[in-house]
C-alpha cells in the first residue's frame, strides 16, 4: 500500500471542501420539490429560475421585484430549466404554460441528443456539468409523454368532459374546434415519441438497459381511444394496433433486463392489466379476423366479450406519483483519512466504505458507497508514487449516484360515482397498478453509466494530479537540497488539493418527474361522474367528469405518498 498524506490537517480540509461541494444546489433543489408538495408553484418556479439562472420574459429577477420585459435563458441550463418549469405548470394544472416549456424542450432534446466529439472530449478536462444539459433517454421521452397528456386535458377541458366547465351557446363551435386542435396535437407529439424519439433512444442506448418505455407507447396507441369515435382515421387505429403490440414486447423486455437488479426495485411484475385488456379491445374492435391468434401470441386469452359495451365509455385513471430520486454526490479519495460523517450526512442516508482501485486505497462517503466496490478500474502502484513526490498530496473526486432504493407505497383505489341523483349506478371502485417505474429507469441508467464515468473522472483527476506533481518536481529540482525537498512536497500539497477540490460531480437531472405511475381502467355507461383516489394517506378528489359513449376519457392526478419535510437551512 503507498502512503496516505502526510499533512493530516490540510488534507483533512480539503477533502471537506470536496465532499461539501453541490449541498447548496442539492438542497435549493429539494426545497423546490418541497414548494411543489405544499402546493406553492409561484415559489417553486421562482427557486428554479434562480437555481438554473433562467427566466421567461415578464416574470421577476427574484421575487417580489419588478418583472424583467426580456428573457434570459443561457443555453448551458435551457433544456433542464424547461423541463422542470413544465412539470411545475403540469402539476399546477396551468397545461398552456407547460406547453411552452416542454416544446422548446423537445426541440432541444433533437438539437442535443447526439453529443459532438469535441464537447465529449472536453468533459476529460472540464466537468461534465460544464456542458449544455443534453438530457437521458428516459427524459427524453417523457417530454413527449407530457406533451400528448396535456394535449388530451386541454381538449376534455375544452369539451366540458373534466371538471365543471365546458362552453354552451355561441362558444360551443369555438370550444369544439380548439379541442379538436388539441386532439390533434396529441396524435402528432404521439407518434413524434413512438416514431423517432423511441427509435433515437434505442440507437443511442449502447450498453445502457434503458431503451424503450412500454407506458410511453401504450399511450400513443390510447390516444386514438381517447379521440371522438367520428374522427378516428383508418390511420389512426392502425397505429393503436402497432403500438399497443410493441408496449406488451416491451413490457416484457423490460422485465428481463430490470427486474433482478440489486441496487434497485423494478415495481411491474408482470405485464399490467390496464395494457393487455386494451390491447384486447381494440385488436377484436379493428381487426377481429386475426383477434383470437393475437391474443395466442401474447399468451392471453381471447375474451368474446372483450369489446366495449354498447352505450358504456371508458375512463383511464393516471395517477404520477411521488418524485423520482434525485443525484446525489459521492466523494471519493485516495488514502486512510475521511472526512467525519456528520447529522445531516446520517440523516440523509449517507455512508462511508474503504476499497481498493488497482493498487490505489480509497475511501467513498455519500449514498449507498458501498456501490464503488463493485468498480474495478486497474492502476498500478507505481504511479502514485509519482504522484506524490515527498508522501503529500491531497486526491479525490465526486461521481454522482442514488439513494438506496426504499420501496414504493401500496397502489390506491379509485371510486367512481354516479352525480346524477336518480342514478341506478352504484359506486364502482377498483384498484390501480403500477404501469410505469420512472424511478428504476432513472437508476439503471445512472448505474449504467457509472463505470465509463468512473474512468473518465478518475482519468481527468489524474491528469490533474500529474501536472501537479511536474511543478512539484521541477520546484524541487529549481531550489535543490533539503529546502528543495521541503518546497517541492508543499507545491504538489498544494496543486493536488486545487485540483481535488475542481473536481464536482453532475448531478443534474429532471428531479419533479414522479417516481412512478399506476393506472387503471374503467369502463361505465355515458353521463357524469365524481372521481376520487382512496389512498393510505387519505382521499384525494379527482372532481367531476363526463363519461361519452365509445370514447376514453384520460384522468391525470399527482399524488405524494409521503408529506416531505422542508429541508434545513
Amino acid at each position: 500500500m503507498v502512503r496516505s498524506v502526510s499533512v493530516p490537517v490540510c488534507c483533512v480540509g480539503a477533502l471537506v471542501a470536496l465532499a461539501g461541494c453541490g449541498s447548496d444546489f442539492d438542497r435549493e433543489r429539494q426545497q423546490a420539490k418541497f414548494e411543489v408538495q405544499q402546493g406553492d408553484y409561484v415559489n417553486a418556479k421562482w427557486r428554479m429560475n434562480d437555481l438554473y439562472g433562467c427566466r421567461q420574459a415578464n416574470e421577476p429577477k427574484k421575487p417580489h421585484k419588478d418583472a424583467e420585459k426580456d428573457a434570459d435563458i443561457p443555453e448551458k441550463q435551457r433544456l433542464l430549466w424547461r423541463m422542470e418549469r413544465g412539470m411545475i405548470d403540469n402539476i399546477a394544472g396551468d397545461y398552456a404554460a407547460s406547453d411552452i416549456h416542454l416544446d422548446d424542450a423537445a426541440d432541444l432534446v433533437d438539437a442535443r441528443r447526439t453529443e459532438s466529439l469535441a464537447a465529449e472530449t472536453g468533459t476529460f478536462l472540464l466537468n461534465d456539468n460544464v456542458r449544455p444539459y443534453a438530457g437521458r433517454g428516459y427524459e427524453h421521452i417523457q417530454v413527449d409523454y407530457y406533451r400528448i397528456l396535456n394535449h388530451l386535458v386541454e381538449a376534455e377541458r375544452e369539451l366540458g368532459l373534466i371538471g365543471s366547465g365546458g362552453s354552451g351557446g355561441s362558444g360551443e363551435a369555438t370550444a369544439l374546434e380548439a379541442a379538436t386542435e388539441h386532439y390533434e396535437r396529441a396524435v402528432v407529439r404521439a407518434r413524434r415519441m413512438t416514431l423517432d424519439q423511441l427509435r433515437e433512444t434505442d440507437d443511442a442506448a449502447g450498453g445502457l438497459r434503458y431503451h424503450d418505455d412500454p407506458f410511453a407507447r401504450f399511450l400513443a396507441g390510447a390516444v386514438t381511444w381517447a379521440l371522438p369515435p367520428g374522427s378516428r382515421r383508418d390511420t389512426d387505429q392502425q397505429f393503436a394496433q402497432v403500438m399497443f403490440k410493441r408496449a406488451l414486447d416491451a413490457y416484457d423486455a423490460e422485465a428481463k433486463a430490470l427486474a433482478h437488479d440489486q441496487h434497485f426495485r423494478y415495481g411491474i411484475e408482470h405485464r399490467p392489466r390496464v395494457v393487455e385488456r386494451l390491447f384486447l379491445r381494440h385488436a377484436l374492435a379493428y381487426d377481429p379476423g386475426d383477434y383470437e391468434k393475437a391474443a395466442e401470441h401474447y399468451k392471453l386469452s381471447a375474451d368474446p366479450h372483450a369489446g366495449l359495451p354498447r352505450g358504456q365509455g371508458m375512463i383511464l385513471i393516471l395517477d404520477h406519483v411521488g418524485f423520482v430520486a434525485r443525484p446525489q454526490v459521492l466523494s471519493i479519495g485516495f488514502g486512510s483519512i475521511a472526512p467525519g460523517m456528520t447529522a445531516r450526512d446520517r440523516e440523509s442516508g449517507a455512508s462511508e466504505s474503504h476499497f481498493t482501485i488497482g493498487g490505489m486505497g480509497f475511501w467513498a462517503k455519500g449514498p449507498g458507497s458501498d456501490v464503488v466496490g463493485a468498480w474495478v478500474v486497474p492502476l498500478p502502484t507505481d504511479l502514485m508514487r509519482y504522484l506524490t513526490p515527498g508522501g503529500m498530496a491531497v486526491m479525490g473526486f465526486e461521481v454522482p449516484v442514488h439513494d438506496k432504493d426504499l420501496g414504493r407505497p401500496t397502489a390506491a383505489r379509485v371510486v367512481v360515482r354516479p352525480l346524477a341523483a336518480d342514478s341506478p349506478l352504484t359506486p364502482i371502485d377498483a384498484d390501480l397498478e403500477v404501469v410505469s417505474d420512472v424511478d428504476a429507469y432513472a437508476r439503471a441508467t445512472l448505474k449504467d453509466e457509472q463505470p465509463k464515468l468512473l474512468v473518465k473522472t478518475l482519468s481527468r483527476a489524474l491528469s490533474k494530479q500529474v501536472l501537479a506533481a511536474q511543478g512539484a518536481v521541477q520546484t524541487k529540482k529549481a531550489v535543490g537540497g533539503a529546502e528543495g525537498a521541503v518546497l517541492g512536497a508543499l507545491v504538489n500539497l498544494v496543486g493536488s488539493a486545487t485540483a481535488t477540490v475542481s473536481e464536482s460531480a453532475d448531478t443534474r437531472a429532471w428531479t419533479t418527474l414522479p417516481d412512478h405511475v399506476q393506472a387503471a381502467l374503467i369502463d361505465v355507461p355515458a353521463g357524469k361522474y365524481s372521481l376520487e383516489l382512496d389512498t393510505r394517506y387519505g382521499v384525494v378528489p379527482l372532481g367531476p367528469v363526463t363519461v361519452r359513449e365509445g370514447q376514453l376519457l384520460v384522468v391525470p392526478s399527482r399524488t405524494f405518498p409521503e408529506r416531505m419535510s422542508e429541508p434545513s437551512k
